[in-house]
Formats: structure tokens, C-alpha cells, sequence
């Protein structure tokens, strides 16, 4: 085994001691696991402060070429109605608020890649399909600084987003604010961006 891994690059022997120690690219993978744990650790008390104080559900997601991932999830107390979202679920990026705005982070370059290899199937009468009105939709993200979900993804359903930078300098994470549309209403939408940026940016 450790024949391999030295052959893979990730442990090095030393011809000295004949003993083996790691290299750097097995330290890279070490690092990219540590920074995944600690955004769930760093972000943990903002996701219960912003779901006890709106009374909703937040999520956490970490991006995976074309999809989000839920890595976190706090739902509050106060409202029986609970999300069918759960932990280890995989979304399209297009269309959720999440993944708008992380694609708005994105330069056009690497956002038409992505939109080339991405199904574009409309999930609700709402789904943006056309590429120039999702490239105006990341326009307007940019300018505010959030992203919203029009029932684009769930019928019924909208939420607020925004992207987290890592402490790399990457946007890999975004944290939503997700809620039935009879509770978030256009003004409620401003109030809970507003508090996100806040907090998060």
C-alpha cells in the first residue's frame, strides 16, 4: 500500500530512515476536508441565529460542478410546516438561489460552461431555461447581493441566498433562507437579505 501511495505522490520515503512521511498533495486533500468542517463550525451559529430570528428554515451548501449539496440544515421551532430538504440532498445550480448566487461569483467564461453541461428541464412554470435571461438574472444578483428563488425550483416555495467566501478566498458555500411564499412576501425578502448580508458578508 505504501508502495502505491508513494507512486500516487502522496507519501514520500526518506532513503535515510526508510521511513515514510506525508507530502504536500496529501496535505491539500487534508485541507480541503479541514476547511469543509470548519465553514459548517464557523457558520453554525449564524444558521441558528437566522432561523430562530425569521422563524424559518436555513441551509447550508457546499457546490459540486453543475449541483449544490445540503451539507446543514437548522429549521426553527416556531412553524410546523418543515422543507423536504435534507442533508446529502443534490440540487440543480441553476435553478436554485444558492447556486444563482454562486454562478454570480462566476465569470461568463466558466458560467456558459456550466449552463452548456447542465439539463435545463423547467421544474415549475417559474425555471428560467433561456441563457441570456439567466445571465441578466446573475446580473441583478450582483448588483444586490443576493439571490432569490421565485418558485423557480418548488412550486410553492421561495428562498433568499447568499454566497460565503472560504477562508481561501473561494466561493464554494451559500446559505439560504427558505420559507412557503404566503411568508415571504417581497418585504419579508428584503428584510431577511438585508440581515444576511449582515451577517455573512
Amino acid at each position: 500500500m505504501l508502495n502505491t501511495l508513494e507512486a500516487l505522490g502522496y507519501v514520500q520515503k526518506n532513503p535515510k530512515t526508510e521511513q515514510y512521511g506525508l507530502t504536500l498533495k496529501f496535505l491539500t486533500i487534508s485541507s480541503a476536508g479541514l476547511s469543509h468542517y470548519n465553514i459548517k463550525q464557523q457558520l453554525a451559529p449564524i444558521l441558528h441565529k437566522l432561523s430562530e430570528e425569521f422563524g424559518e428554515t436555513v441551509h447550508l451548501v457546499e457546490r459540486s460542478e453543475n449541483s449544490v449539496i445540503y451539507i446543514d440544515k437548522y429549521e426553527s421551532e416556531k412553524n410546523s410546516v418543515r422543507m423536504v430538504s435534507h442533508i446529502g440532498m443534490k440540487q440543480n445550480i441553476t435553478t436554485t438561489a444558492v447556486g444563482k448566487a454562486l454562478l454570480a461569483t462566476d465569470s461568463e467564461k466558466d458560467i456558459r460552461l456550466i449552463w452548456d453541461k447542465t439539463e435545463h428541464t423547467a421544474k415549475t412554470p417559474y425555471t428560467i431555461t433561456n441563457y441570456r435571461d439567466f445571465l441578466t438574472e446573475l446580473n441583478e444578483i450582483r448588483k444586490k447581493g443576493y439571490a432569490v428563488d421565485n418558485e423557480e425550483n418548488e412550486l410553492g416555495v421561495r428562498c433568499v441566498a447568499v454566497a460565503v467566501k472560504d477562508a481561501f478566498g473561494a466561493y464554494k458555500h451559500a446559505v439560504s433562507v427558505s420559507a412557503p411564499i404566503n411568508r415571504m412576501d417581497n418585504k419579508t425578502v428584503e428584510k431577511i437579505s438585508k440581515r444576511m448580508l449582515e451577517l455573512l458578508k
